[in-house]
């Protein structure tokens, strides 16, 4: 079999054809893809519920609030400890502690127990693993082991890593829970 040469202006290299498919609204086309071609060229899908809702969502604003707030109340619940980091689903902010709290919903206008708390765990950082970092950086004639200064430096980091504790930030966990409003009593204002 030889090899044989087409030019480019040649009729073999190149032939016009009729050809069929579906084009979104924004003049992508799908063949016969036509469920891709809709949702490509589609603002607005509906919900399961049948209201009308952006495509990028699977569901309706109404429907989203709900399964969000199905989700949350069956989180377990536990008690919070005053000093753990919390989350509130419905502010999307992090507090640390009561009176952050308490000042946001005097500024925000809107009430303790509909901020919808998560409890947060701390994120640590992780150990290191030097010879995987630089697997692909050693030599042939290291046999995949790293020099011994290298060696070391990583074993009295990840032995800091382990001992010092200290998280890195903090995450919404698993657990929701309340935070109660705390109310001033006339001693506690000073006023006798």
């Amino acid at each position: 079999m030889e090899n044989k040469i087409i030019m480019l202006d040649s009729d073999e290299a190149a032939q016009k054809k009729a050809v069929t498919g579906w084009v979104s609204s924004n003049g992508f086309f799908y063949g016969n893809d036509e469920r891709s071609a809709r949702f490509m060229g589609c603002t607005h899908i509906r919900c399961a519920c049948g209201m009308i809702t952006e495509k990028h969502h699977t569901a309706c604003e109404s429907c989203r609030n709900k399964y969000k707030l199905e989700r949350y109340r069956a989180m377990p619940f536990k008690e919070w400890n005053g000093a753990d980091f919390l989350y509130s689903e419905i502010a999307e902010k992090y507090f640390y502690d009561s009176e952050e709290i308490f000042d946001y919903c005097e500024e925000e206008g809107v009430a303790v127990e509909s901020l919808r708390f998560v409890i947060c765990e701390p994120v640590y950082p992780e150990e290191i693993n030097l010879s995987e970092i630089y697997s692909n950086k050693l030599s042939e004639d290291a046999d995949g082991e790293l020099p011994e200064y290298l060696i070391k430096a990583e074993e009295e980091l990840n032995y800091i890593i382990r001992e010092d504790k200290e998280p890195l930030s903090w995450m919404p966990g698993k657990y929701r829970t309340e935070v109660k409003e705390h109310k001033v009593t006339n001693f506690e204002a000073g006023v006798i």
